[in-house]
């Protein structure tokens, strides 16, 4: 079993390790993060692995030692905070459209993760992994409630 939310709480904090520079065209109207906003906790995580065929080869639960303290906050300003197991991680998000929401720590490169489902008490995200070299890929979901 992997651990859950590991992948997303270190995907925030690893885009901390690079800079990136962009700009904001103050004309477009985002989504609006009142949507989002609020104190997401773990609930389940699930972890597909599918071959470069695209066949399902396992499924398998995310784990977490202390899954009453872990979660992510997301505050109406664009700014959120996640906890897992006591290591927290801070920075900005942005809902780029219905279904992305983008994650940068301490200014670094945004991260996008795909929302599957956001509504006034669960939110579902998922993350693919391409990074086993051989063609395999895994395709994680984040289960969170308010």
């Amino acid at each position: 079993m992997r651990k859950p939310f590991t992948w997303l709480l270190a995907t925030a904090g690893v885009i901390s390790l690079a800079f990136a520079a962009c700009s904001k065209d103050d004309d477009k109207q985002g989504p609006d993060n009142s949507v989002i906003a609020g104190t997401w906790r773990f609930e389940l995580g699930v972890d597909s692995l599918f071959n470069k065929q695209n066949q399902l080869i396992s499924v398998d639960t995310l784990d977490v030692e202390n899954p009453a303290n872990t979660y992510i906050t997301f505050q109406q300003d664009g700014k959120f905070s996640s906890n897992l197991n006591d290591t927290t991680v801070t920075g900005t998000y942005a809902l780029v459209d219905a279904k992305t929401l983008e994650l940068s720590n301490n200014g670094s490169v945004p991260q996008q993760v795909n929302i599957v489902t956001l509504n006034s008490t669960q939110l579902v995200l998922s993350s693919t992994d391409t990074d086993f070299g051989n063609g395999n890929y895994s395709k994680e979901y984040f289960y969170l409630k308010k």
